[in-house]
């Protein structure tokens, strides 16, 4: 479908080569980003999702295949503006350059590939967008420990099996009310997203260049880098739940990189509304809340279901040793395990 517009050869014999070479540029520049959902370019997912309950109109179900055709660079392109390993153009042909397959690239693409930034930039998003849409054996294998348990072939620890049990408790983690476990009803695979999005009021991360400037703020679904939306103002701070396949391997964690490890992220679910203080900058004497919000827009946060449903002094909805078998369970998400 791009090849016309990205590529001087062959379309289908490109597509091919794209997805080689999406598989090493996958890897080799960050496995971070192959997690990302190939649907990262769609409206709001249908139905009652947790930013507002959008139901979208006809004219947005009709930017539906629009959006579709729009993701080839969207994987990269957001990366790139969120994460300095990326760099700009010239910085990414750059590291191709020095890369073990700086010559397939070239082989691929053409000798003089690397020596036009804006080119190679388009080429490796579009080896990108082939690799997550052609090459679903290495993309999306299905072959954690989880997925080994559900076939019946291993069995899962006992903490593996406790985590499990509270991350579909609805009174205790209920992250599988965003974060679906369960294989379909004709045995596909969980995916652990549910596709919608959410505000849980992520502290700021201040380690982040552009949030120096204290007024700046990545509000999601209403700007800065996305601008449809930018009039909804009730989904401003809402990002997309992301899938939780492979996150022990995908630090750091949530929309802006705050925290580093899976048990931090499970703690702050839990302890976010209980113990403010350790997570959110002082605002005079008390801890300001939501702090990488401007205040017109902390009513989005999510207050209302369970883990968020607590307040200060109230008892976490999990324990410690509760938070270590959640990790356990996460761990066992991971593709690559050799029953």
């Amino acid at each position: 479908m791009y090849a016309n517009i990205l590529l001087s050869t062959d379309g289908s014999d490109v597509a091919r080569k794209g997805v080689e070479h999406g598989i090493a540029l996958a890897k080799a520049l960050n496995a971070r980003l192959t997690i990302i959902t190939v649907t990262e370019a769609l409206p709001v997912d249908y139905g009652s999702g947790h930013a507002s309950g959008w139901i979208p109109t006809q004219e947005e179900v009709d930017s539906y295949d629009a959006a579709c055709k729009a993701r080839a660079g969207k994987v990269l392109d957001e990366a790139r503006a969120m994460s300095e390993q990326i760099g700009t153009p010239a910085e990414l042909a750059a590291k191709l350059g020095r890369t073990e397959y700086a010559s397939e690239f070239r082989a691929v693409f053409g000798e003089h590939i690397l020596e036009d930034p804006q080119t190679a930039y388009a080429r490796a998003r579009f080896a990108l967008q082939q690799f997550q849409l052609e090459d679903k054996d290495d993309f999306a294998p299905f072959t954690s420990k989880y997925d080994y348990y559900l076939r019946g072939t291993v069995d899962l620890t006992e903490a593996e099996k406790r985590g499990l049990a509270l991350f579909e408790d609805p009174k205790k983690g209920n992250c599988s009310a965003c974060h679906p476990s369960k294989p379909g009803d004709d045995g596909t695979p969980p995916l652990f997203t549910d596709f919608t999005y959410d505000n849980i009021g992520v502290p700021r991360n201040r380690a982040i260049a552009a949030n120096a400037d204290h007024g700046y703020f990545d509000l999601g679904l209403c700007g800065p880098f996305r601008t449809d939306l930018a009039q909804r103002k009730e989904l401003c701070g809402a990002f997309k739940v992301p899938t939780l396949r492979n996150s022990a391997v995908t630090a750091p964690y949530l929309h802006n990189g705050r925290f580093a490890t899976l048990r931090e992220v499970v703690e702050f679910y839990v302890a976010r509304d209980t113990d403010p203080q350790k997570w959110y900058a002082a605002d005079g004497k008390q801890p300001r809340k939501f702090d990488d919000l401007p205040k017109l827009y902390v009513a989005n946060v999510n207050t209302t279901e369970v883990p968020y449903d607590r307040h200060p002094g109230d008892t976490p909805a999990l324990s410690a040793h509760e938070i270590d078998d959640v990790v356990a369970f996460l761990q066992a998400l991971t593709d690559g395990y050799q029953p």
